[in-house]
């Protein structure tokens, strides 16, 4: 209302009433507005939003409800104060939740004055220049208010976290493949928190968290930045490393390891492997050749996700699957082998029609009831004995 230039309420109307009630008080009480930022000034803790609806509504002010918001407003703009050493400002408060000043918050704040409450903060030079510095850090550019930075530093912090890898996001001190710190820890922990007060966290809890003061809190921020990326891009190189040693290594990368191995077990192509050693040879034979999409690549295969998405469970189950792939390859028993690939042929020379797919359907869904109950090598031998059954 104070900032609407149409004024033309209607002489009778409340929003009239109401602004006509508050331009005469701002006219009137110099001293009440002093007054009133005194309190806020010198109070050391939160002050209650009931206690000056309360003095307010009391003589010998005996304001009307409606004028108190304005009222109140216009003290804390008067004590809103922005240069380049300092900034004063004040928080508000639902109960213990941090929420903007506006409008209509200070509004909604009459309905139950006794919820809400005020503090009054100085932001020093310090102060101000670690902002700035966090704001580099996440780009956030500053604007023509100092408290709307602070906000928009906050949004960025906390956006960056919720786009964390989940190995990262869901990291603990029990289950933390990446071996993260405890500062890397507490520091993605601390934004993933619902319910934060803006200025409490930036000023009093982030510091602590990372160990440092104003001044050094920005640099170990960016650090812990730095070794998230780090410390994914060393669990890739050590995920690669593994996969190209089990095959020998002598490439140094996964694709040539796993051909100059398969050079000497070509009855690999005649295997009929159970699943889970069925998806791990899929993945091998992929056209990869980035040991970053391969280690990806054989993740999925085996732990139905990314490296990204890792943790203690999943890495060791990377682990042993491939451990136990290689020597089942190795030892396998060359006389059992299958006539996969002739048969495979033979089965993609015949178009389906429409009933043969649902019929192949129906018979796919059959198989995957039973899923590893059977191994692959039964399952062929029951489809045989129904080739069989109508053949002869």
């Amino acid at each position: 209302m104070l900032q609407n230039n149409d004024t033309d309420f209607g002489k009778t109307s409340a929003e009239a009433t109401i602004k006509a009630s508050f331009i005469e008080c701002v006219n009137l009480n110099d001293k009440l507005f002093d007054y009133l930022t005194n309190i806020f000034i010198n109070a050391t803790d939160k002050i209650k939003a009931s206690q000056f609806v309360d003095m307010l509504v009391a003589a010998p002010y005996g304001m009307r409800r409606g004028v108190i918001p304005l009222v109140l407003a216009e003290a804390i703009r008067r004590l809103t104060i922005c240069n380049a050493d300092s900034v004063e400002t004040v928080l508000f408060y639902n109960e213990s939740a941090e929420i903007e000043l506006t409008a209509n918050n200070l509004t909604k704040m009459m309905n139950n004055p006794s919820k809400f409450s005020f503090m009054y903060k100085s932001i020093n030079k310090e102060r101000m220049l670690y902002i700035q510095a966090l704001g580099r850090l996440f780009r956030v550019g500053e604007s023509k208010s100092f408290t709307d930075d602070i906000n928009n530093v906050f949004k960025s912090i906390k956006t960056y976290v919720l786009n964390l890898e989940p190995i990262i996001v869901k990291a603990s001190g029990s289950d933390n493949v990446l071996s993260l710190t405890e500062s890397e820890l507490n520091f993605k922990d601390l934004f993933l928190r619902y319910n934060l007060n803006t200025f409490d966290v930036l000023f009093d809890t982030l510091p602590a968290v990372v160990k440092g003061d104003y001044s050094s809190a920005p640099v170990f921020v960016g650090q812990i930045k730095e070794n998230y990326f780090n410390k994914i891009a060393a669990l890739y190189k050590r995920a690669a490393e593994f996969v190209y040693g089990i095959f020998d290594g002598k490439d140094n990368n996964i694709k040539g390891s796993y051909l100059r191995w398969k050079l000497q077990h070509k009855f690999i192509e005649d295997i009929v492997f159970d699943d889970k050693f069925k998806k791990i040879y899929n993945a091998l034979e992929l056209p990869l050749y980035d040991d970053h999409d391969m280690v990806n690549a054989l993740s999925e295969a085996i732990c139905d996700s990314t490296l990204e998405m890792w943790n203690c469970k999943k890495e060791e189950t990377f682990k042993i699957s491939l451990s136990e792939f290689v020597p089942y390859v190795q030892n396998f028993n060359t006389s059992k082998k299958s006539i996969k690939n002739e048969f495979v042929q033979s089965a993609t020379q015949v178009q389906l029609s429409s009933l043969g797919d649902t019929l192949y359907s129906n018979l796919q869904d059959a198989l995957d009831e039973y899923g590893a109950a059977l191994s692959n090598e039964e399952k062929i031998a029951v489809l045989k004995k129904l080739i069989q059954k109508i053949i002869y």
